[in-house]
């Protein structure tokens, strides 16, 4: 083909998650000669991608409303028709472009990134995607009903460099921490199956400090974070010093290299079954060792390098976060090599040409 491959990708953006960051790190790592990609978002979508191609329609949520998909699949297909290929990434998008691809007869692939999709909707839809994309090989077991035609690429992340010399002593001093300070760092959204407060009670069992970064979510139920942030305020006995405290809430930051230069440990402390972990990613390519807790794709991704512990046990997190330096030093320096071996960048966004190559029949 002479002319660069059309991709649309398609994703509803609810936050800038590690779906949204993977987008952005792969349109500045895809071959530009050989593909054009289009990102299409909901119209209601509160992100802002700092992309000229992108476009905005009304993608929106499906629960007990068919007619919605069906209308959203329409309107996505007028779009679709302009593309050689069109690539899903959410549960919601999964189903309206199984739509959009029926009626506009473009190549699909669905990217499983979550376990929302429900199994009867995932069945129902299954036949119509040309490839399945599942970022571990337990959302491919979990979650595609078509085995044949799914493949596993994990996700691929820029590679940080090490940290550089004197960082970590300007981190920590940005911190307030003490440069003899034993400091864990849990980095993931407020919202409860993440295992917040269970890595509050490991900090003060473990007499580690614990700084807890991501933004507040304020929607209801188990999947939400309404009130959590009151709730390790609470835990943690605001009303003290901060240096007294065990653990101190940082709220959205975007510095995450300086935090892991500042940090010891990193805890990855999920009570849900994680579909990859990128935050993991990016602490193992920093160096830092991680404690990681055992459901889902994270014995995948951490392997040997690093201490798993049970999911739900804060004995066992607050032991993991206790080991000592040498043990530091040496699941550090296996995590970044690890993670470079398998979740580099360009290898995901090489694979993934590959497969929309195939799905396009080029």
């Amino acid at each position: 083909m002479s002319r660069p491959l059309k991709i649309l990708i398609v994703d509803h953006a609810p936050i800038f998650g590690g779906v949204e960051a993977m987008i952005r790190d792969l349109v500045g790592a895809a071959d530009s000669g050989a593909f054009a990609l289009t990102l299409v978002t909901d119209n209601a979508s509160p992100v802002q991608f700092n992309w000229p191609d992108a476009r905005r329609v009304p993608l929106p949520r499906l629960r007990r409303n068919p007619a919605a998909m069906f209308w959203a699949g329409a309107g996505l297909a007028r779009l679709a028709r302009t593309a050689d290929v069109l690539m899903t990434t959410t549960a919601r998008t999964h189903a309206i472009g199984s739509v959009a691809a029926s009626l506009s007869q473009t190549p699909l692939i669905w990217r499983l990134a979550d376990d929302t999709l429900p199994p009867a909707l995932a069945r129902a839809f299954a036949p119509i995607p040309k490839r399945i994309v599942a970022v571990s090989a337990y959302m491919a077991g979990r979650c595609s009903p078509q085995p044949a035609k799914t493949v596993i690429i994990p996700d691929g992340l820029p590679n940080p460099g090490l940290t550089p010399p004197g960082m970590r002593q300007s981190a920590r001093a940005a911190l307030g921490l003490r440069p003899d300070e034993r400091v864990a760092l849990s980095v993931a959204r407020l919202v409860r199956w993440k295992g917040h407060t269970l890595f509050a009670r490991a900090v003060k069992l473990s007499g580690v400090t614990g700084l807890i970064a991501g933004g507040e979510d304020e929607s209801e139920g188990e999947l939400g974070g309404k009130g959590l942030r009151e709730e390790l305020e609470t835990m943690c006995g605001v009303s003290g010093r901060s240096n007294e405290r065990p653990y101190r809430l940082l709220g959205h930051r975007a510095d995450l290299r300086e935090l892991f230069a500042a940090c010891d440990v990193f805890a990855h402390t999920s009570t849900r079954p994680e579909p990859f972990g990128r935050a993991v990613v990016q602490a193992m390519m920093a160096g830092i060792p991680v404690a990681a807790s055992h459901s889902g794709a994270i014995a995948e991704v951490v392997g040997e390098a690093g201490r798993l512990f049970p999911s739900g046990d804060a004995v066992g997190l607050a032991a993991a976060l206790a080991m000592d330096e040498r043990t530091r030093v040496r699941l550090g320096r296996e995590g970044r090599e690890r993670a470079l071996a398998r979740f580099e960048l360009g290898a995901m966004t090489r694979r993934l040409e590959e497969v929309w190559r195939d799905a396009a029949g080029v």
